[in-house]
Parts: structure tokens; sequence; C-alpha cells
């Protein structure tokens, strides 16, 4: 695991993603606090902590960290960081048992396809471990982001899945339930509840955002991908990758 890149990308002035090979993570600055968006698999947390430092950031400086759902690429450094210093860390009550450890997260149900591609990616990775939760939010609530953060449902990626809305920013990070991995805007792999999983994305899909930053894949900023996405993800099967 410690031998993955981990490549660092700043998407606006205070906006930053850090890759650790397949997970994803990012920063939001707002003055002299930093949110972050996620946190990668176990063990990832010397090379966020690296991040930061190159990013001129202290890791005193993270006050909140916010977990999209509770799979472990997600949730995997999530207690590591969540001692960093004084960080609150937010989840959706649905799946914030599961990340605590309180509950065991349901059985995965995968096609043949995503289970070929599940076993690939998983190989030797270890189950998250607990990570408490402070905060438990539903779709509705704002988080301090930007100027507040709507919290946005996924529901069927995960039952607790969300996405987070920066309103004055127009900016959408999306979680897994929408992926960029083929290259624009498809529902993502793995969902507990496809029909779920695309109703929820069809939701997401009608704000008008400048920015898609998805769990998975590179962000989109381009405004001819933007104006249609919608109607690419109503095409696209779950998983599309």
């Amino acid at each position: 695991m410690g031998d993955r890149a981990t490549e660092i990308r700043e998407l606006a002035p205070d906006l930053f993603m850090i890759r650790t090979g397949f997970p994803q993570v990012y920063l939001w600055r707002d003055g002299s606090e930093v949110t972050m968006i996620d946190a990668g698999f176990p063990g990832d947390e010397p090379a966020l902590a690296a991040a930061f430092a190159e990013l001129g950031f202290r890791t005193t400086a993270l006050r909140r960290l916010v977990l999209t759902h509770h799979h472990e690429d997600h949730t995997g450094a999530a207690a590591d960081v969540a001692s960093w210093g004084d960080v609150e860390v937010v989840a959706h009550r649905a799946d914030a048992p599961i990340i605590r450890g309180e509950r065991q997260p349901p059985r995965r149900t995968l096609t043949e396809e995503e289970r070929a591609v599940f076993e690939r990616l998983s190989a030797g990775i270890p189950p998250a471990p607990p990570c408490r939760v402070d905060s438990e939010v539903e779709a509705g609530d704002v988080v301090a982001i930007g100027g507040g953060a709507a919290v946005i449902s996924g529901a069927g990626h995960t039952e607790g899945s969300i996405g987070l809305l920066v309103r004055e920013s127009r900016v959408l990070f999306t979680g897994d339930l929408i992926v960029t991995l083929s290259g624009g805007p498809t529902l993502g792999y793995f969902n507990d509840d496809a029909a779920s999983a695309r109703r929820s994305a069809a939701a997401m899909a009608a704000h008008d955002v400048l920015l898609l930053c998805p769990g998975h894949g590179d962000p989109v900023a381009d405004p001819r991908v933007l104006s249609g996405w919608g109607a690419a993800l109503e095409s696209s099967a779950p998983g599309n990758l």
C-alpha cells in the first residue's frame, strides 16, 4: 500500500484533490481551516499528512472530515486523520453505525462484471478501522464549507451515501454515486440498490454546477459536459466503467 504514488492537484484557489492511487480525497480551505472530504484507504494517513505539508497546511488546521459513505476506500484512514487535532467527523446517520464499527455493512450484491473489478481493486486491502462520527447528517442539512454546503442524498450506492453541493461556488462532490472513470459522468460501481442509485443520481444531476468532483475519476469543469450530464447519466448503465 505504501508504494502508491500521490497526486496533488489544485482545482480552484481553495480546493484541492489528493489522489493516493485509486482513492482520492478533496480539501476545501476556509481561511485558516481545512475540511477533508473522504479519507482514502487504510494506511493512507502518512500520504495525506505529507500532502498537507506539501500544500503548506498544518495537520492541526483540519477542522472537519466529511465521509461520503462507509466503503473502505473512503473511510480507511479516517480514524488516523481524525486524531490530528480538533476534528469533527461528519457522516450520514444511516452509514454512521457502520463507520463506527457498531454494525456490519450489508453483504455486497455484485454483477459478474462488478465482481471481477471488485476483486482486483480490493485485493490486499484490510477493512477500515472503526472511526468515531461526531455529527450525523441527512439530506437537506448544511455543512460549513465555502459559505454553506448542502447535503445531497446519494442513497442507493449505500443507504447513507451523500454528496455535497457548495451553493455559492456551484461545486458538487458526488461521492461514489457518480464517477468519471469512463470519461464523462456516469453511475458508479458497487451500488447496494441500483434503482435507488439511479434515482439519486438523476436528482443530483438536476443541480446547476460549474465543477463536478467525483469520488473516482477526474473532476469535470467543461461546460459542454456539465450542460448535458443529466442526460448522459440516464443513458449510462450502473457501473459503466
